[in-house]
């Protein structure tokens, strides 16, 4: 199998060490307002497996 330049063990799905990603201004705002609030940040991107209804939001407690 032929060793990709930015793979880690040839998987594409995973950078290695030299990979360097070029961060857009979007997901820069993004990082900073999921840094800044972790409740924004659990409602927007966790997700659990139920074993009834699959993926589904994390939803939490008050």
């Amino acid at each position: 199998m032929a060793r990709l330049p930015y793979s880690y063990q040839s998987n594409p799905n995973l950078p290695n060490e030299q990979y360097r990603h070029a961060f857009t201004q979007k997901e820069l705002d993004e990082y900073l307002k999921c840094a800044e609030d972790p409740v924004y940040f659990a409602k927007k991107y966790i997700r659990i497996i139920n074993v009834d209804r699959g993926l589904i939001p994390f939803d939490m407690w008050d």
